[in-house]
């Protein structure tokens, strides 16, 4: 599993601690492990993420601990091209006041960053 630490691209807000997150990456796809289940976001190739008419980022909230039923639950209940193979599990290193959204749009400017050298 490879560690990423995002702590140098947030800010760090005041009362602010360390964090750690498990995320599954693939393509445009980013999943989100948690106590409850698997949930996936989906970001733009032209940047940000997917949202809905109100503005609010779209999950899909796959409900399974195992990452092939969270994602077979997905496509099944929202009809989404969710990919089946390709994911990669990643430990990610933020502090505990970012948001989810957030964690994904500095995750993938780190990736852009880690690519150009």
């Amino acid at each position: 599993m490879r560690q990423i630490d995002l702590t140098q691209l947030l800010e760090k807000r005041s009362g602010s601690r360390v964090s750690y997150s498990t995320l599954y990456l693939n393509n445009n796809w980013t999943g989100f492990a948690s106590s409850i289940g698997i949930s996936f976001v989906r970001a733009l190739k032209k940047g940000g993420l997917r949202v809905h008419k109100t503005g609010a980022v779209r999950w899909y909230f796959g409900g399974s601990q195992t990452l092939s039923k969270a994602v077979s639950t997905a496509r099944g209940r929202y009809g989404i091209k969710l990919p089946v193979k390709g994911w990669e599990k990643v430990r990610v290193k933020t502090y505990n006041t970012t948001n989810a959204e957030e964690v994904v749009l500095k995750l993938k400017e780190h990736e852009q960053t880690q690519n150009s050298r």
